[in-house]
C-alpha cells in the first residue's frame, strides 16, 4: 500500500493499547499485513495522555498483559446444590481487550464452544474461592470473577500457581476499571466500532451494504432505500470502511428535535460555546451547581470533533451525545452518590431488605444458592434473611423448612456475606435470623459468625455506658454487621430459658389457610419420594409459631385469633453465645402501637409483621404506626401463601413508616421495579432518609407541580422486528401517598414504532414529594411492554432529559429511551379536588 497506509487503524480502544511497548496487544486488525488492506480505517483521535501513561507506561504490566493474551489452563469450579463440578478450561484475553474468553477442554463439540465475558460487565476479580475443592489447593491460587449484568454470576477459577492468579487478578481489574473510565466520546466511538467490527466477518476493515444493514438493524436503526443511496452514492462503493460507516451511523441517528434545540441555544447556529452551554444548564436544565469550568470539562469529554473541542465549543454531534448521556438522564446524577444525612437513628431510614434471600425461585421446590446472597448484596440490600435449621454432622443449614428447596451450609452463607457485605455500601448490614436450631447448633452458628465475620460483627453497643435512648445511626455503624434475633433476658446467664421462635409461617392464621397451603404443597410434590407429608403431621411448622399471628391485635378485636392454646406453640432453648450477638435488633412479639411510649428503653426491640397485618395497620392506624416507627424498627415480609415468591406493594407500608419492607429479590415484577427505583437514590447505599413527618421533625412538606412533556422515543423497537410498524404509547403513573396515585397516557403514535413522536403535555400534582415515585412504561397497542423506568420524584432532574428504558430483568435496553421536558415548581394553590385525579392534560 501507499504512504496513506502508514497511519494505523486506531479506534477508541487504542487508549488501552497504543504504545511501542505493547505491540503484542494491538487490535487483531492491526496484526494483519498492511498489504491486505484496501483502505485503512484511520484518522482517529490520538490517545489521551493520562490514560496512555496510566495503562501502558508500566513495563511490568506489559508483561502481565502478554501472559493474559497468550492464555493459560485453569480449573473452572462450579457448584450445583450439593455437588461440585470441576473442568479444565483454556482462558485468554482477546486481542482487542474487550473480552475474557475461555474454552472447556471436553470431548463433546458443544461443550468445547468458546465462551466470552465482556470486561465491562465484570464487577470485580478477587482472590479466593468459597467453593470447597476435592483437591486441596492454596486459596491464593484461586480467584473469583463476579460478572454483573441483570444478575450477578460468579466464575471460580484455580490457577496453576499463585503468581498466575495474581497476574490475572491485577490485569483484569486494571482493564475493567480503565475501560469503564473512558470518556463518553470514546465510549460512544467504542460502541459504534463494536457494531462495525461485529459484521466485519473477515476482519479486513470493510463491510458491504448487506452487512451494514444487518448491523444497523442490530443497533435499532431501520434501513430504507433512501438510506442505501446515502450510504452508497456511487456504484463503485461496494465496500465501506469504519470512517464511512461512522458518518453514515451519525446521519441515520440524527434527530430533528435535538437539532432544533441546538439551534435555539447556539447564537451562530454552528456550535455551542462553553458560555452558551452554561446558560442552558443553569436556566433550562435547572442545574444551579454547574460552573463555566464544568462546562469546559463537559465539552472536553463529550465533543467528538477535534477542532470544536480545542476551541472549547460543542458541535451538533457532541451536543446530541451529551443529551443522551447519564449527565442528561432523568435521574439526577448527583443522587448516584450518598447525599442524605446519615447520622440520624436507624429508625429514621427506609432500609432495603430481602425475604428468603437464599432462594432462587419459588418457596416450595426451587434451589437455594449462596449466589442469591451475593446478588442481593451487590444490589445494595442491607437486610438479608437466614432461615436456620439443624443440619447433618452438627452443622447448621439454611433452607425453607419442610419444603423441597435445597439446603445451604450456614458456614458457606456466612462466608459469602463476609465477602460481599460492604462491596456496594459501607453502611450496616442486618442479618435476620429465623432460628429453628438446637442449642448445640446455635453455638456452632455463633462460632461461625464470630470466626468468619470477625471485627465486622457488632458485639457491643456503640455507647457502652447504657445511656443510649435511640438507635445508633448508619454512620456510627459503618462497616458493621448486626444480628436480628431472639435474645435472653438480662437476668438469664445460662441456656435453660425457653424462647418461642419467630416463624414467618405465622401469617397463616387459621387451620383452613394451613390446609389450603398443605394442599398446594402436596399437589406440587406428590410424586417426590423426599416429600414430607404435611397432612400426616398437621402442619407442625405452620402451627408451631402461629400464636403471634393468632394473638388478638390491638385494633382488630378478633376473638378467633386469641384462642390458640399454649400447647400449640413449640418452644426452643436459646444458646447464650448466639443471644449475646444480638445487640440492637432484638426480636419481640408485637403488642401494641403504644407499647414503646411508656417504655422508651425498648428502642432496640424489633417486631416482624406479615404483609396482611402490616397493611391493616397502615390502612386503619397510619398516624399511630408512623409515631411507633419514629423509635422502633419493624420488618414486614410476604405472606406464606405466596408460594410462587410473588411480591406485595411496598408503597403503603413506606407511607406508614415501616422501615424494613422485605421483598423476594429473585422475583421480577412491578413491585421489584418500584423497589429498585426507590433505593437507587442516595448512592444505592440501601438507606433512604424518611420524610420529616415520619421522623418527628416539624418541617411542613411543600406540595409540587410537575409539568411533563413527552416529546419522542428513540430506538424503542429496532431490536424487536415484530414491533417495528406498531404504534406505541407512553403510560406515566405516580405512586406514594394515596392522594398522589394517578395515571395518564399519551396518544398512540402511528408513524413509527422505532422513532415515535408524541409531544403530549401533562401536569402532575404531588402532595408528598419525598414518598412519591414516577413510573414511565412504553407499551404497544396490544399492551405488550417495551420497557420501563421508575424514579423517585425527588431524584427527577428538570429540563430536557432522556429516560433510559429497562427490560424486565432491570438491565438497560441498548440505546432505547424517551425524550422529555420536565419543569417542577412549588404548588401555589392546592388542587381543586384533592384525593382525586391530579394528573391532567395541559392546555
Amino acid at each position: 500500500m501507499g504512504n496513506d497506509t502508514d497511519s494505523k487503524n486506531v479506534s477508541a480502544l487504542e487508549c488501552l493499547v497504543k504504545n511501542d511497548t505493547l505491540k503484542a496487544y494491538k487490535l487483531g486488525s492491526l496484526q494483519k499485513p498492511q498489504s491486505i488492506r484496501k483502505t485503512p480505517m484511520n484518522h482517529h483521535r490520538n490517545v489521551p495522555t493520562n490514560l496512555h501513561k496510566a495503562i501502558c507506561a508500566n513495563v511490568e504490566l506489559t508483561e502481565i498483559f502478554q501472559r493474559l493474551q497468550s492464555g493459560e489452563r485453569f480449573l473452572l469450579v462450579r457448584k450445583k446444590r450439593w455437588w461440585v463440578r470441576q473442568k479444565y478450561v483454556r482462558c485468554r484475553l482477546d486481542d482487542d481487550f474487550l473480552y475474557f474468553r475461555y474454552v472447556p477442554e471436553g470431548v463433546c463439540c458443544a461443550s468445547r464452544r468458546e465462551r466470552k465475558v465482556d470486561i465491562r460487565h465484570i464487577r470485580i476479580v478477587r482472590t479466593g474461592n468459597a467453593i470447597a475443592l476435592t483437591k486441596k489447593v492454596s486459596e491464593s491460587q484461586c480467584f473469583s470473577m463476579v460478572v454483573d449484568n441483570s444478575n450477578s454470576v460468579v466464575l471460580n477459577f484455580v490457577a496453576p500457581s499463585e503468581e498466575s492468579a495474581s497476574n490475572w487478578i491485577l490485569g483484569l481489574n486494571l482493564l475493567m476499571r480503565r475501560i469503564k473510565s473512558l470518556t463518553p466520546r470514546l465510549q460512544h466511538e467504542l460502541f459504534v466500532w463494536e457494531l462495525f467490527n461485529s459484521f466485519d466477518a473477515d476482519k479486513n476493515g470493510f463491510v458491504t451494504f448487506k452487512e451494514a444493514k444487518k448491523l444497523l438493524r442490530k443497533s435499532g436503526v431501520p434501513v430504507t432505500t433512501y438510506t442505501r443511496h446515502h450510504f452508497f452514492k456511487r456504484a463503485e462503493d461496494t465496500l465501506q470502511d469504519f470512517n464511512a460507516f461512522t458518518g453514515f451511523y451519525e446521519f441515520m441517528t440524527k434527530r430533528a428535535e435535538i437539532s432544533k434545540l441546538f439551534q435555539e441555544i447556539s447564537a451562530d447556529k454552528l456550535a455551542i460555546t462553553s458560555r452558551e452551554l452554561y446558560k442552558f444548564l443553569q436556566k433550562t436544565q435547572k442545574d444551579t451547581d454547574v460552573t463555566e469550568g464544568d462546562c469546559e470539562q463537559i465539552i472536553e469529554e463529550y465533543e467528538v470533533e477535534d477542532v470544536s473541542r480545542h476551541a472549547h465549543q460543542m458541535s451538533p454531534r457532541g451536543f446530541s451525545l451529551f443529551l443522551n448521556s447519564n449527565y442528561s438522564a432523568i435521574f439526577n446524577w448527583r443522587h448516584d452518590k450518598v447525599y442524605q444525612d446519615m447520622k440520624q437513628p436507624l429508625s429514621h431510614y427506609f432500609i432495603a431488605s430481602s425475604h428468603n434471600t437464599y432462594l432462587t425461585g419459588d418457596q416450595i421446590k426451587d434451589p437455594s444458592s449462596t449466589d442469591a446472597y451475593m446478588n442481593a448484596l451487590l444490589k445494595g440490600c442491607r437486610c438479608v434473611e437466614l432461615d436456620c435449621w439443624d443440619g447433618p454432622d452438627g452443622d447448621p443449614v439454611i433452607y425453607h423448612g419442610y419444603t423441597l428447596t435445597s439446603k445451604l451450609k450456614f458456614k458457606d452463607v456466612v462466608q459469602v456475606i463476609g465477602k460481599y457485605a460492604f462491596e456496594v455500601s459501607d453502611y450496616p448490614l442486618i442479618l435476620s435470623i429465623e432460628n429453628h436450631c438446637s442449642v448445640a447448633q446455635q453455638e456452632k452458628m455463633a462460632f461461625y459468625l464470630k470466626g468468619i465475620l470477625g471485627s465486622e460483627l457488632l458485639t457491643m453497643p456503640v455507647i457502652s455506658n447504657g445511656k443510649e435512648s435511640v438507635l445508633p445511626s448508619p454512620h456510627a455503624l459503618m462497616g458493621k454487621i448486626l444480628l436480628k434475633g431472639k435474645k435472653l433476658p438480662p437476668r438469664c446467664h445460662y441456656e435453660a430459658d425457653d424462647v418461642s421462635l419467630e416463624d414467618e409461617a405465622a401469617d397463616i392464621k387459621t387451620q383452613e389457610d394451613a390446609k389450603m397451603f398443605t394442599y398446594k404443597f402436596t399437589t406440587l410434590s406428590e410424586s417426590s419420594s423426599d416429600m414430607i407429608s404435611l397432612e400426616e403431621k398437621p402442619v407442625s411448622r405452620l402451627t408451631s409459631f402461629s400464636r403471634d399471628a393468632a394473638t388478638k391485635s390491638s385494633f382488630s378485636g378478633s376473638s378467633n385469633r386469641s384462642s390458640r392454646k399454649q400447647d400449640d406453640v413449640t418452644k426452643h432453648k436459646l444458646a447464650l453465645a448466639l443471644s449475646d450477638l444480638v445487640i440492637y435488633c432484638k426480636s419481640v412479639k408485637f403488642k401494641s402501637l403504644t407499647s414503646n411510649l411508656c417504655k422508651p428503653y425498648r428502642f432496640s426491640e424489633m417486631s416482624s409483621f406479615t404483609e396482611a397485618k402490616a397493611n391493616r395497620l397502615a390502612k386503619h392506624k397510619q398516624e399511630d404506626t408512623i409515631d411507633y416507627h419514629k423509635l422502633q424498627l419493624s420488618r414486614t415480609y410476604p405472606a406464606g401463601t405466596r408460594t410462587d415468591s410473588s411480591n406485595y406493594d411496598p408503597q403503603p407500608l413506606w407511607n406508614a413508616g415501616f422501615q424494613i419492607v422485605a421483598l423476594n429479590y429473585q422475583t421480577r415484577g412491578e413491585e421489584m421495579e418500584i423497589y429498585d427505583g426507590k433505593f437507587r437514590q442516595n448512592g444505592g447505599c440501601g438507606y433512604i432518609l424518611k420524610p420529616p413527618d415520619q421522623r418527628g421533625v416539624e418541617d411542613e412538606e411543600v406540595a409540587k407541580t410537575m409539568k411533563l412533556k413527552i416529546i419522542s422515543g428513540q430506538r424503542l423497537t429496532g431490536r424487536t422486528s415484530n414491533y417495528d410498524d406498531t404504534s406505541l404509547q407512553v403510560e406515566v403513573s405516580t405512586s406514594g401517598d394515596q392522594s398522589d396515585v394517578n395515571r395518564c397516557v399519551t396518544k398512540f403514535d402511528k408513524n413509527s414504532g422505532f422513532d415515535p413522536k408524541w409531544n403530549d403535555e401533562f401536569i402532575c400534582f404531588i402532595t408528598k414529594p419525598e414518598l412519591a415515585m414516577v413510573r414511565f412504561v412504553v407499551k404497544t397497542q396490544t399492551h405488550d411492554r417495551i420497557g420501563q423506568n421508575t424514579i423517585p420524584f425527588n431524584s427527577i432532574a428538570q429540563g430536557y432529559r432522556h429516560i433510559p428504558m429497562l427490560d424486565r430483568s432491570g438491565a438497560r435496553i441498548t440505546s432505547a429511551s424517551i425524550f422529555v421536558y420536565i419543569e417542577i415548581n412549588d404548588a401555589v394553590v392546592r388542587h381543586h379536588n384533592p384525593g382525586k385525579v391530579k394528573m391532567d392534560k395541559a392546555g
